[in-house]
């Protein structure tokens, strides 16, 4: 095989590489688009809970400031 062979041939190689390459980052950018948007959801949940455990525990103070006050 001469070298223009070896040159069409290590080009086609690198070319499958260069394209599973491009699938693999496509991959990840979709996978890591996921991930955020889960973060940021298990984050937004987060903060009702806080927000929910907070009245919560403001309205035992109210019922004990209540009880104390009958």
């Amino acid at each position: 095989m001469g070298t223009y062979g070896q040159v069409q041939r290590l080009s086609a190689h690198l070319a499958a590489k260069d394209e599973t390459l491009k699938r693999a980052a496509a991959a990840i950018d979709h996978w890591r688009a996921r991930w955020e948007d889960e973060l940021r959801r298990n984050a937004s949940i987060g903060k009702e809970l806080r927000s929910a455990q907070l009245e919560g525990h403001k309205a035992t103070k109210r019922r004990e400031w209540q009880l104390q006050s009958e």
